[in-house]
Parts: C-alpha cells; structure tokens; sequence
C-alpha cells in the first residue's frame, strides 16, 4: 500500500496541470509533455527521455522499415511539434522551458538512436541486443543532457525561448550521437562488439 502511495500519488499531482489549460491547452500540454511521461516525477526529464527510448526501440525493432517509423523523421517531426507546442503553452502561462515539458528530450532521443541504429545497420548480432543499443543512448544522452558542457550549456543559458528549449537538447543530441558513434567504432574496429555481446550472453 505504502509502496503503491509512493509511486502513484506524485503522478496524479502532475495530472493537475491540466486543470490549468483550456481545451486546447491540455492537447498541447499531453504534446509537450510526449504523452504525459513529463508529468512523472522525480526527475521527469529522465522519465519522458525513457519514454522516447522506449518508442524508439520498439518501432526499430518491432516494425518493417517505412517511412513513418524513420528515426530521423521522428526526430525532425517531434521538434517541430515541440516547438509549437511548447510555444501554445508559454502564450497561456508564461512558462518558457517547465521542467515537465519533454518532448525537447524525446526529439534528442530519436536523433542519438537514429545514428546508433544506422551505424550497426543489418548486423544480426547487434539487431539482437537492440535493447542495449536504445539504452546506450540513453544513458549517453542524459549525461549530455544534465551535464550541458561547451556549446550545449552556453546555448541553453544564453537563449530563452521556445525554439531554444528544443534546439538545446538537440545538440545534446548530436553530442551523444557522435560520441556513441565512436564508442561503436572502436569496439568494432578492435573486434571487441562480439566479445562484449557474448560476454553479456545476448549472443
């Protein structure tokens, strides 16, 4: 019971914010928030950037190739949506980055996982251990995220709008994505990606 207050209880305090909005307004706020995994709690930019690994994975792995499961569209598409959205919402509030708006980390999400999932490409070992790869770029991605060094951190204190809100997550992104990237090469290239799968005995 106790256990059950716990967890519940904070997720039905986050639900109140939609009685702060109108109609509209609560369309945009399950947007932003990337269909509520913002209104977790603690932590819900760990939440709702789970969340977006967790959608990643399951179209990469689960799905035929199209393109309305693309990585990079999801990418492209989740930050457009977030921009407006999070824009609908600062004209109603006033709020410009609230910490339950996630969508800026799903956005992110898609972009590192877009560049892991092509990089291994039809390896069948790797497709395999997907699971793995989609929590690789979480983790790289949350480090970025929290850490902001360089140009990440220095964007997302100089700016303070809406667009800002997304694009800094982005480059996180893009930091992440590289960085895993490189990671991945130098465990193939030293033919240690098989040793490390077989030693997790996902192969």
């Amino acid at each position: 019971m106790l256990l059950g207050f716990v967890i519940v209880n904070p997720i039905m305090f986050r639900f109140s914010l939609f009685k702060e909005y109108d109609a509209w307004g609560k369309f945009y706020l399950f947007i932003a928030t990337f269909a509520t995994s913002g209104l977790l709690k603690p932590a819900p930019g760990t939440w709702g950037s789970l969340a977006a690994a967790v959608v990643s994975w399951l179209l990469y792995a689960y799905t035929q190739p199209a393109w309305w499961n693309n990585q990079f569209l999801w990418t492209l598409g989740l930050f457009f949506l977030g921009w407006f959205a999070s824009y609908q919402l600062k004209k109603r509030d006033g709020r410009v980055d609230p910490g339950y708006i996630v969508i800026d980390e799903a956005a992110g999400i898609f972009m590192v996982n877009f560049a892991l999932f092509s990089f291994v490409g039809n390896d069948p070992y790797w497709l395999q251990a997907s699971w793995l790869l989609s929590l690789f770029g979480f983790v790289l991605f949350r480090v970025f995220d929290i850490c902001k060094p360089g140009v990440i951190g220095w964007f997302d204190r100089k700016f303070k709008t809406t667009f800002a809100l997304m694009f800094d997550d982005i480059l996180a992104g893009f930091a992440a994505a590289f960085t895993g990237v490189v990671i991945l090469f130098a465990l193939r290239f030293f033919g240690w990606d098989l040793a490390l799968l077989q030693a997790l005995q996902l192969i």
